[in-house]
């Protein structure tokens, strides 16, 4: 399997990477990220030139990462600057990989270094903390990251993996839509609850729902960056009420986010925000609703991917000629897009 190499990874949430070493894999490579002295986050091959000791088993020093082997310490840039038993050896370094941080959020560039371009990077600023309360959690999946990108894309499956979890949240709708759309490279699953009658109370703001007899509208939508990169945005308003902030009942902004370890392991980060102007309860509202929903992504939605790797082993998704239905759009649509982009970049040398 070819993956997109020229485009930002997230790596983390920001708040991961402390004062050690973190050690990750990506794209079957292993990396060690790690801060500066000043705070700034960097990256490098996870493998000490010398007798190949990853180096997120070391410690940080001086502007740089110490291997715990034999002491040997590499700058930011993957050099070996300094080596506590005699002269640094020739040629002794390791790749570093481009990494910023930017909306909570770390980011590792895979492919050529000269092409990693900050800007980017998808939008994702609804996280950032000076304006929002941002709560966010990491699961490592048994799947292919393009599996569950087809699970986050098509959400009719609420109704069946989670039925006993997340589906009695959702209200009873006579009519049900949904749209696809593409702007430039994101493409947009929208998905319309006509005629609501509600069910729960949920995560509405306090007070305002049920009203009997008050008909409600719905959406959830959902947009896809290359290569696993979704932002979902939700909310709810009184029939005839417009899609505004100012008539949303029930505002819901999370970030889906999957980047390749594997072929067949994905590493999975989530999040739920809220803005500081909806209020200091919202706070905590971040905090439960990502611990709420941490259960089912990994005891409902996890299984399902695992099954999905194991049926597929290391058969291609479209070898194995699936059969479509009408929820599956969007998410063909991001595959078709995605392989364009692979495509394209081998054509051009690769990453």
């Amino acid at each position: 399997m070819s993956f997109l190499r020229n485009c930002w990874y997230m790596a983390g949430w920001g708040d991961e990477l402390a004062e050690k070493p973190l050690g990750r894999k990506f794209l079957n490579e292993p990396v060690v990220m790690f801060r500066d002295e000043h705070g700034v986050a960097h990256a490098l091959a996870d493998r000490c030139p010398h007798r190949f000791l990853p180096l997120s088993l070391g410690h940080c020093a001086a502007s740089g990462i110490v291997c715990a082997y034999h002491g040997l310490r590499f700058n930011a840039a993957g050099a070996c600057v300094a080596n506590p038993k005699g002269e640094v050896p020739k040629n002794a370094s390791v790749r570093r990989y481009p990494l910023t941080e930017r909306h909570a959020m770390l980011w590792i560039w895979m492919g050529d270094e000269a092409r990693a371009d900050p800007a980017l990077i998808p939008d994702f600023s609804f996280n950032d903390r000076a304006s929002n309360y941002l709560e966010g959690r990491y699961l490592l999946m048994q799947g292919n990251y393009q599996l569950a990108t087809d699970n986050i894309l098509d959400l009719s499956h609420i109704d069946f993996v989670h039925a006993n979890s997340l589906a009695p949240l959702f209200s009873v709708a006579p009519r049900e839509s949904v749209e696809v759309r593409q702007v430039g490279n994101s493409v947009w699953s929208d998905r319309y609850f006509h005629d609501v009658i509600p069910r729960s109370k949920g995560f509405e703001r306090d007070g305002a729902l049920p009203q009997d007899g008050q008909l409600y509208d719905r959406w959830i939508e959902v947009r896809w960056d290359a290569p696993a990169c979704m932002l979902l945005w939700g909310g709810l308003v009184k029939k005839g009420d417009p899609k505004s902030q100012e008539c949303n009942l029930l505002s819901v902004t999370h970030t889906h986010i999957f980047t390749p370890e594997t072929e067949s392991v994905s590493h999975y980060w989530f999040g739920v925000s809220h803005r500081h102007s909806e209020g200091p309860e919202y706070e905590q509202r971040a905090k439960e609703g990502a611990q709420f929903l941490i259960v089912p992504f990994q005891a409902e939605d996890g299984p399902i991917l695992a099954a999905q790797q194991q049926s597929l082993g290391d058969q291609d998704f479209w070898d194995a000629k699936p059969v479509m239905l009408a929820g599956d759009a969007a998410a063909l649509r991001a595959r078709r897009l995605l392989a364009q982009m692979i495509a394209t970049e081998q054509e051009n040398g690769g990453g």
